[in-house]
């Protein structure tokens, strides 16, 4: 195990998902490409640097938002114990694709990076160090009774207004409306 590389992907998120996170490549049909940044992509990065609670407002499709998240809640989780990380999607299919696009990323680590997963079913996947990384639909109803250090909101523009209000009100009323609507620039 190369301790500089153990600590430069525990400091660098960018540097943990440009050369160690994969990705399935439609283009190539490889399926495990790692993840070649484009200057938008480095942008979210630095957008959701050390964020309660993200939302995806943006309105541009195909552009890798979905793989950043993805990256993002695997470093949180193997890197930082006994974080818990929500990831919502609109449909309750969303919540299967963020899992499988955490373990494709996961599964083509080395294995001395990988951290031990103790629990992984349709919904959680926990790790030995404790982190937990959930995989939910965009009903608030999944949210009650459970305090994330970090919530992903993925395509939130597709929700309807009602469930947007009130993850909104969620929000205001657990993380005293600490969030973050990132756009790229």
């Amino acid at each position: 195990m190369d301790p500089y590389i153990t600590l430069n992907c525990h400091t660098d998120e960018t540097f943990f998902i440009e050369n160690y996170f994969t990705i399935h490549n439609p283009f190539t049909g490889r399926k495990s490409s790692p993840v070649d940044l484009f200057p938008k992509q480095h942008n979210l990065i630095d957008q959701i640097d050390n964020e309660q609670i993200i939302i995806d407002i943006i309105t541009e499709r195909q552009v890798g938002t979905t793989t950043i998240f993805a990256g993002h809640a695997l470093w949180l989780a193997m890197f930082n114990s006994f974080m818990n990380v929500g990831m919502m999607g609109q449909l309750n299919r969303h919540g299967s694709e963020f899992r499988r696009m955490v373990h494709l990323g996961y599964d083509n680590l080395p294995t001395f990076m990988q951290e031990k997963i103790t629990v992984d079913n349709a919904y959680c996947t926990e790790f030995a160090n404790g982190s937990r990384i959930h995989y939910l639909n965009s009903d608030p109803v999944n949210l009650r009774g459970r305090i994330f250090d970090c919530i992903i909101m993925d395509t939130f523009e597709h929700y309807t207004p009602s469930r947007q209000t009130e993850l909104y009100e969620y929000a205001d009323r657990h993380y005293g409306g600490q969030f973050k609507q990132i756009a790229l620039l």
